[in-house]
């Protein structure tokens, strides 16, 4: 979203066979310098769901905190 306050959501996948390799995270970590960096946001938003632990887990090696539950969203 453009405007006053520039933010972006973001969502993301791996296959079960590259999982647990660190692929997601370094592409996470790539897609957050990025947002910051060249797309010069303020605010970037992971929708993952409450249950998945292992995405739940990425986001929050790279700085991301728990604001809340949107139990419509999805």
């Amino acid at each position: 979203m453009r405007g006053a306050f520039q933010s972006a959501s973001l969502s993301y996948w791996i296959g079960e066979e590259l999982a647990g390799r660190n692929y997601m995270k370094q592409a996470l970590a790539q897609a957050i310098d990025f947002a910051f960096g060249q797309a010069d946001l303020h605010r970037l938003e992971a929708n993952i769901m409450p249950e998945n632990t292992a995405s739940l887990a990425v986001a929050k090696s790279l700085g991301f905190r728990r604001e809340g539950i949107s139990p419509g969203y999805l």
